[in-house]
């Protein structure tokens, strides 16, 4: 089973140490060691979730890669494994996108922001801490989707999902107009939106208006 990594180069291909990677095809590092200690491999975030900190979020080298399930180590906000196979080089924009049509259905990831990203479809059944679509491309919402917060302020999402489940849902300037009758949320901010009516039996512990 393969795994999808997202990380980032320098406009020469390079990385820690002066460390090139290839615009496409096979790596591998030279110094791989299988332990939980940061360094003596390749780096990345699994499926794009985990900690930006590092990442470039100017650089025109965003790489998708491959690699085999079995061979990545957690390093708790990143990931590390010994090779991989590079199938994309090129924007942030179009990185997101490739992952977001092979990311598999069920996928759970901490958070999600698709500020102003070209990413259009999210995988059924998302499970995710924090989703913001505010600016995105993303028209309709997946079944089965699951988020403690959720973000639709400025998104072009108009309708949503009659299972949807979430602690926090904002609809603060949001183009939704009405709740579906299966919602459930514990939190509802409806500051600023176009949401006059609740369902009928709608239960919430809080909502901002």
């Amino acid at each position: 089973m393969k795994s999808l990594i997202l990380r980032t180069c320098n406009d020469d291909m390079t990385s820690h140490d002066g460390f090139v990677w290839p615009k496409s095809g096979y790596v591998s590092a030279p110094d791989w060691i299988a332990n939980r200690n940061c360094g003596n491999g390749l780096h990345g975030l699994l499926n794009g979730d985990g900690n930006w900190a590092p990442l470039d979020k100017g650089s025109k080298n965003w790489l998708v890669c491959e690699v085999e399930s079995r061979d990545i180590i957690d390093l708790n906000g990143k990931v590390k494994f010994p090779k991989c196979n590079v199938i994309f080089c090129g924007s942030a924009d179009d990185a997101l996108q490739l992952l977001a049509r092979k990311l598999p259905g069920g996928l759970k990831i901490h958070t999600l922001d698709l500020h102003s990203s070209s990413v259009t479809v999210l995988p059924e059944g998302l499970e995710c801490r924090a989703l913001y679509l505010g600016n995105s491309n993303v028209t309709v919402l997946p079944e089965g989707l699951k988020c403690h917060f959720l973000s639709l302020g400025d998104s072009k999402i108009t309708d949503l999902p009659e299972d949807l489940k979430c602690h926090t849902l904002d609809l603060r300037y949001s183009k939704v107009t009405a709740l579906p009758e299966g919602l459930k949320c514990h939190t509802l901010d409806l500051r600023c939106s176009s949401v006059t009516d609740l369902p009928k039996g709608f239960k919430c512990h809080s909502v901002i208006r």
